[in-house]
């Protein structure tokens, strides 16, 4: 759908297939550390980059505020069910789960 707007020549290198599939061949514990991260890294970006730059738009602002304010409650979630997954592995299965 996005190519449709792309300029000419733009290739999607990476295909949605393949990016799920190698996710969900990992750990539900690394999936969980992963999207954390995003999220985390998310309200972090916003709070850096856009919150104190006066020289953009009020409502872009708005946007990414709210998408912030989004992340951090997924981000309060993935922190309540991180410890419920990780009391499930024993330790070498959660050495492997860092590793991946």
């Amino acid at each position: 759908m996005l190519a449709v707007g792309m300029p000419e020549g733009y290739r999607f290198l990476h295909q949605p297939d393949t990016v799920a599939a190698a996710v969900l061949e990992k750990s539900t514990w690394a999936v969980l550390a992963l999207i954390l991260e995003i999220e985390l890294f998310t309200q972090e970006h916003y709070r850096q980059s856009i919150e104190p730059d006066e020289s953009l738009s009020p409502f872009f602002k708005d946007i990414f505020f709210f998408h912030m304010k989004e992340e951090t409650t997924h981000a309060l979630m993935d922190e309540l069910e991180w410890p419920r997954e990780d009391k499930k592995l024993t330790p070498t299965e959660r050495e492997r789960a860092i590793g991946e």
